[in-house]
């Protein structure tokens, strides 16, 4: 156990979700970027932070085995180490990552990583690119369209509560991709409110439930060339999935 603690959700004493700096960070946060040239190419030291999240006491209980009011627990922690991240100047995005193989861990206790980097990935400078450029011709948010549009066709939501909704998106990337999203306009998690975290975790609970259900297996996560064939249309994933529930 790493005795050097950054945040911790605790009950009755013991800790129920804790956050430590990992031991074997790709990135590290102490030190300047000293952004320089070499040759026709940019680089910069590997400045960021790397924390390891200990989602749960229990060794290898997966998320969708999670009760509701645990989940809830763990955006929390998500929510106030994106907070204080953000504060450092020199980082520019923060993402939290959760391996669901063997092959991809260091380590066999249950587990996440919030991550922060002076830079924003391509893939995501490319979908705000987009958003802005959608906003400045329609003046509305692309996302809330977006999502407006699944509402009303209804064949790709898979379930909903007050709060947020579970869909398939339009020509999804991969088979029974499951996106998750407010029902009103947000565009901060840091700035959920507490209320709004629980309604949040039964649904990302219930979403991994039914992924487990129906597919039997955890799926892969090929992100690197953004080109993507995925043999399962949204709609017969919407369709399982519901079915699964």
């Amino acid at each position: 156990m790493n005795p050097e603690e950054i945040a911790a959700v605790r009950e009755d004493g013991a800790w129920l979700v804790r956050v430590t700096p990992d031991k074997q960070p790709l990135l590290r946060i102490e030190g300047d970027l000293e952004r320089r040239g070499a040759g026709m190419f940019d680089k910069m030291n590997a400045i960021g932070a790397h924390e390891l999240v200990s989602d749960t006491p229990e060794h290898a209980r997966p998320w969708a085995d999670f009760s509701p009011a645990h989940m809830a627990h763990l955006l929390g922690i998500y929510r106030a180490r994106i907070a204080d991240l953000r504060r450092d100047r020199r980082f520019r995005h923060a993402a939290v990552l959760k391996n669901h193989s063997a092959l991809w861990s260091r380590y066999v206790h249950a587990h996440s990583h919030v991550i922060a980097t002076p830079f924003v990935s391509k893939r995501v400078e490319e979908e705000l690119a987009g958003a802005r450029e959608y906003y400045r011709m329609k003046e509305r948010c692309a996302f809330c369209d977006q999502l407006a549009e699944e509402l009303q066709v209804d064949a790709r939501v898979i379930v909903r509560n007050p709060d947020f909704v579970v869909f398939a998106p339009f020509a999804s990337e991969r088979p029974y991709e499951m996106w998750i999203a407010p029902l009103r306009h947000a565009a901060d998690f840091g700035a959920l409110p507490d209320r709004a975290l629980l309604p949040l975790a039964e649904l990302m609970v219930g979403a991994l439930g039914r992924l487990r259900a129906t597919v039997g297996h955890e799926l892969g996560m090929e992100w690197a060339t953004g080109i993507f064939s995925n043999p399962v249309p949204p709609e017969e994933a919407a369709r399982r999935l519901k079915a699964a529930g």
